[in-house]
């Protein structure tokens, strides 16, 4: 028997929580594929109600009851509230730039992270005067957002397929296939 063994086995019979930290590193090791509670917290913030959980039947279950793993779960909780409305925010500017994208010629300075999209609706425009006289009798897009109105111009389709709405002087059949943005800003 080696001496490193031996030593193992003395310190197992005098101190046997030094053998279960050396049970705990050796189950810990890559090849075992084991996590430990240190790698359970460094996870993605999607992961942390699986901690949470974790920590509440570990205050069940712990005969003292610590102010630590209450104080743990608190913070964990905020972490996990904040995500989510960090992740809120991101969805609503993704789908905010996402209809900017569709737009076509509005101008940079409309397009603002702080700008929230209350409501849009379609409608007819019945006529119009001075510059709104080119969208009379026209299919517009209201959006209503929290510091603005914004109109848009939507664009015809053809219900045909195979058929050209209209050919000017620029359009080239290497681009029939390219789709059109459906919306164009108005002034």
């Amino acid at each position: 028997m080696s001496i490193s063994r031996q030593l193992q086995n003395s310190e197992k019979k005098i101190l046997p929580s030094y053998f279960c930290c050396l049970n705990d590193a050796k189950e810990c090791s890559k090849d075992f594929k084991r996590n430990t509670f240190k790698d359970l917290l460094i996870r993605p913030v999607q992961r942390i109600p699986t901690l949470i959980v974790l920590l509440k039947e570990l205050e069940k279950r712990s005969e003292r009851k610590s102010e630590k793993v209450k104080e743990a779960i608190m913070l964990m909780d905020k972490v996990v509230s904040r995500a989510n409305d960090v992740r809120a925010q991101n969805d609503d500017f993704i789908e905010q730039f996402s209809f900017f994208n569709e737009v076509e010629g509005v101008p940079p300075h409309v397009v603002c992270s702080r700008r929230k999209m209350l409501m849009s609706v379609e409608a007819n425009s019945i006529c119009g005067t001075l510059e709104w006289h080119n969208l009379n009798r026209r299919k517009v897009k209201i959006i209503l957002y929290n510091d603005m109105i914004m109109v848009c111009k939507v664009r015809s389709t053809s219900d045909r397929p195979g058929t050209l709405n209209r050919l000017t002087k620029r359009t080239s059949f290497s681009n029939l296939n390219d789709q059109r943005k459906q919306l164009c800003y108005s002034r």
